[in-house]
């Protein structure tokens, strides 16, 4: 008696091997899947490289500006003590106010004042009129961040005797750069993100249409248990060596469902 291959049980032959071994994911979409697995790879990957190199690059540059400005201001300190040592040496705020008023060449300078014997306001500047806030008397001498200021104390000595304080205030504008730089580096993320995902399209297409080939294939030898179908090669990487297995595979299963079909003759 002959039977029709196509109409052999399932549970016999390598016909009902082949349909059992068949994964459900190719009747579930999972090539569609797998495109967005890659294409999430991509952008995750390069969001990952953005964020180290931005954030690397923003962590330089604003130490740089921290101790840059630091520097700056102490060394503007410095000068200011040297200046205004005479002016306190023979009690004069008017030279002592004329040196200050220099200051208005910077505009980051928001405030400055000579503090005298006593620890008392000797002279003092404000670059606008709601800068005028002065301490009571001098600090512990040094650079500090406050407020959102940048505050400098720093003592004024004459012929190594001490005679007063030198106190600075001044615009710290490591915050505002913080937010420059997040502004920039969302904008610049924003663009890399839509080049990494056009960029993306074009890979999934190389790296997945011989294994979408395989797929579909795979999903014809299911429904319509032709062993005869075979994959084109497209390759000599590893998606390569898996189209030309897949097809040994297929050339052995239509083997064992020939010599099936010539046992049951």
């Amino acid at each position: 008696m002959r039977h029709d291959p196509d109409t052999l049980p399932q549970g016999r032959g390598a016909g009902g091997w082949a349909a059992r071994a068949a994964p459900a994911a190719l009747k579930a979409g999972a090539p569609r899947s797998l495109r967005a697995k890659l294409i999430g790879v991509v952008l995750l990957t390069t969001l990952v490289a953005l964020a180290v190199a931005l954030g690397a690059m923003v962590a330089y540059d604003l130490r740089v500006y921290h101790r840059a400005w630091l520097s700056d201001m102490s060394t503007q300190a410095e000068l200011l003590a040297l200046t205004t040592a005479p002016a306190l040496a023979f009690d004069d705020p008017k030279v002592a106010k004329e040196n200050l008023a220099l200051l208005r060449l910077r505009p980051q300078v928001r405030a400055a004042a000579v503090y005298g014997p006593g620890d008392k306001l000797f002279a003092s500047f404000a670059a606008q009129p709601q800068d005028r806030r002065f301490p009571a008397g001098p600090q512990a001498e040094g650079v500090r961040v406050q407020d959102g200021d940048l505050i400098v104390f720093k003592r004024i000595t004459f012929d190594g005797d001490p005679l007063g304080w030198v106190y600075l205030r001044a615009d710290y504008e490591l915050y505002d750069r913080v937010r420059d730089y997040a502004g920039i580096a969302a904008a610049v993320a924003v663009v890399a993100m839509l080049v990494a995902l056009l960029l993306s399209f074009w890979l999934q297409r190389i790296v997945t249409r011989p294994i979408l080939a395989i797929g579909a294939v795979a999903r014809e030898v299911v429904e319509k248990h032709d062993y005869s179908r075979r994959v084109e090669r497209l390759s000599d990487d590893e998606v390569g060596t898996l189209a030309e297995s897949f097809n040994r595979m297929m050339a052995e299963i239509e083997r064992h469902a020939q010599d099936n079909q010539a046992s049951l003759r």
